[in-house]
C-alpha cells in the first residue's frame, strides 16, 4: 500500500521499496506457484534479512534511520538480533546490510542472496560468501555501531525532567506520541497516542495532571499504517480543539468544544490530504499545507465562508505552515530550490532537494518569498514563531534533529525613490540531544516548551521552560 503525503521523495522511496520486494521475492522464492510453495516451506529467512534489505535498497541513510539504529544499539534491544520484528527488524536489518556493504563491498549482496537460496539458509549465505558466520558478523556489526555511538551518547544528555507520559521499563517502540500542542493559556496540553493504529487524542491538565481521551479512532493492526493523521490545533480562545483526520477515504474536521464536551464535524472536500494546520490569531482562518491534484501547497481557509486561497502553486513540497507576526505572514518548510512562486516546467523534479524555511508576506504583491535558511544537505522543518523577531525550527545538521533559533534582521540595501532593505538571518542551536526531537511546540507567552523524543525504546513527552535568552 502506498501513502502519498505530498512529498515526492517519500513516494519514490515507497515505489523503490515495492519494486525491491517484488524482485527479492522473485529471486528467493521463484516465479511459479509450485516454486513459491516449495521454497517458502524449505527456505527459512529471518525478518530483518528481508525487511532490512528492502529498506537499504530503497531509502538512503538519514536522520530518522540513524536515530532508530542508535537507540536500538545503545538500549541493548538488538543484542538478540535474530528475534527482531517490525520496525526494529527494518532498521536493524538496514544497518546490518549497510555494515556489510561498507566492509565487503556492494557486489557481495547478490552473491549472498544467491548462496542463501541455493543453501536454503541465511547463515550459510553469509558464511560461504564472506567467510564469516552470521553470529560472528552480528557481533562485529553490534561492536561497530556501539563504538561509533558511545562517543556521542556519553557527552549528550536526554531532555531533563520526568516525562509526562508513563515510560515502561519494557520497550514500546510501537506506541507513538505525536502532535503535542500547548493551549493558548498554557494550562493544558493535547497530543496523539498511536498504539499500532489504535489512535487516541488525549487532553492533559498541566496543573492537576489529570488527562482524558477526547477522540478515538482505528484499531491495533500489524500492517503498515498511515501515521500522518490526526492533526491537532487549538483555537485562540482555548475553548475549542480542532482535529483533522481521515475516515473511509474522507477528510474530516472534528471540533471538540471544551465547555460542552461535545464534538461536531464537517467534511473537507477540496483536499486529497491535509499535512498541517494552524489557527489565525482571530480564530477565523486556518493555514493548511495540503495535497491537491498531486502537489502539496500552502492554503488559507476561511472557516466562516468556507473559501480557500492558495498561496503557493508549484511542484515543490511545502509542509509545516504556521501563522506568524499576528497572522500577517505565513512561515513554512519547503524543498524548493528558489524563492519565487511560479509554475516551473519540470519534466523531472531536481534530485537531492533539502527542506529550508521560507516566509510568505500576505500583504505583499511580490511573488518572491523571504528565505530564512539556506543550508545544503541539511533539512530544516517544523518552523514556528518564537517571539517577534525570531523563529524556532528543527534541523538535522549533525545527523540528529535538534531545535534551532533563527533571529531575523534587516539593513538598508539602497535608496532610490523608496528605501530597499536587505534581509538576513542569524541561527544558533538551542538543544543538543543524542536523539531526534520528533515533534515539539513552543509557547513563549507562558514560557513552556513540549518535546517528543524517542529514546531507550519508548516515546517520551517532556515539558520544560526555556532558559533566559535560550531555548
Amino acid at each position: 500500500m502506498l501513502h502519498f503525503d505530498g512529498d515526492y521523495k517519500n513516494y519514490e522511496e515507497q515505489l523503490r521499496a515495492g519494486l525491491a520486494r517484488v524482485m527479492l521475492d522473485q529471486m528467493m522464492y521463484g516465479g511459479s506457484f509450485k516454486d513459491v510453495i516449495r521454497n517458502n516451506t524449505l527456505l527459512n529467512i529471518p525478518e530483518w534479512y528481508v525487511e532490512g534489505l528492502v529498506s537499504y535498497l530503497s531509502v538512503d541513510w538519514n536522520a530518522e534511520i540513524n536515530n532508530e539504529v542508535k537507540d536500538g544499539v545503545m538500549s541493548g534491544r538488538w543484542e538478540k538480533f535474530s528475534q527482531l520484528t517490525g520496525k526494529d527488524a527494518r532498521y536493524g536489518g538496514h544497518s546490518i546490510w549497510k555494515y556489510v556493504v561498507e566492509s565487503y563491498g556492494e557486489s557481495v549482496i547478490s552473491n549472498i542472496l544467491y548462496m542463501t537460496r541455493v543453501s536454503r539458509n541465511a547463515d550459510n549465505g553469509f558464511l560461504f560468501v564472506l567467510g564469516v558466520s552470521l553470529k560472528n558478523l552480528a557481533a562485529e556489526w553490534l561492536h561497530y555501531y556501539d563504538n561509533m555511538y558511545y562517543k556521542q551518547e556519553d557527552k549528550l544528555p536526554l531532555p531533563a525532567g520526568k516525562p509526562l507520559n508513563r515510560v515502561r521499563k519494557r520497550a514500546q517502540p510501537y506506541c507513538a506520541i505525536d502532535e503535542p500542542k500547548i493551549s493558548p493559556d498554557g494550562k493544558s496540553l493535547i497530543y496523539v497516542w498511536n498504539d499500532m493504529g489504535k489512535i487516541k487524542v488525549k487532553l492533559r491538565d498541566l496543573q492537576s495532571k489529570k488527562k482524558k481521551t477526547i477522540y478515538r479512532q482505528g484499531y491495533r493492526a500489524h500492517t503498515q499504517m498511515d501515521h500522518s493523521y490526526p492533526i491537532l490545533a487549538w483555537h485562540p480562545s482555548g475553548k475549542l480543539i480542532s482535529i483533522i483526520t481521515e475516515h473511509k477515504g474522507k477528510i474530516k474536521l472534528v471540533q471538540y468544544d471544551l465547555t460542552t464536551n461535545k464534538r461536531t464535524w464537517r467534511e473537507l472536500f477540496y483536499f486529497e490530504k491535509v499535512l498541517s494546520v494552524d489557527y489565525s490569531d482571530d480564530g477565523r482562518e486556518f493555514v493548511f499545507t495540503a495535497v491537491q491534484q498531486g502537489q502539496s501547497d500552502v492554503y488559507i481557509y476561511n472557516i466562516i465562508s468556507n473559501v480557500y486561497q492558495k498561496l503557493t502553486d508549484d511542484k515543490f513540497t511545502d509542509v509545516d505552515a504556521r501563522f506568524m507576526d499576528r497572522s500577517k505572514k505565513v512561515i513554512f518548510s519547503s524543498d524548493r530550490n528558489n524563492d519565487t512562486i511560479k509554475q516551473f516546467d519540470f519534466k523531472i523534479l531536481p534530485k537531492n532537494l533539502d527542506h529550508n524555511i521560507f516566509i510568505y508576506d500576505r500583504k505583499s504583491d511580490d511573488a518572491v518569498l523571504r528565505r530564512v535558511t539556506n543550508t545544503p544537505y541539511v533539512n530544516e522543518v517544523a518552523p514556528m514563531e518564537y517571539d517577534g523577531n525570531s523563529l524556532s525550527y528543527l534541523s538535522d545538521k549533525g545527523g540528529i534533529y535538534n531545535r534551532y533559533l533563527a533571529e531575523l534582521d534587516s539593513s538598508i540595501a539602497y535608496i532610490d525613490t523608496s528605501i530597499h532593505y536587505s534581509y538576513f538571518t542569524r541561527s544558533r542551536q538551542l538543544s543538543q540531544y543524542p536523539r531526534n526531537i520528533n515533534k515539539y511546540d513552543v509557547d513563549t507567552t507562558n514560557g513552556k516548551i513540549v518535546e517528543v523524543v524517542f529514546a531507550k525504546g519508548n516515546y517520551r513527552l517532556t515539558l520544560k521552560r526555556p532558559r533566559c535568552g535560550n531555548g
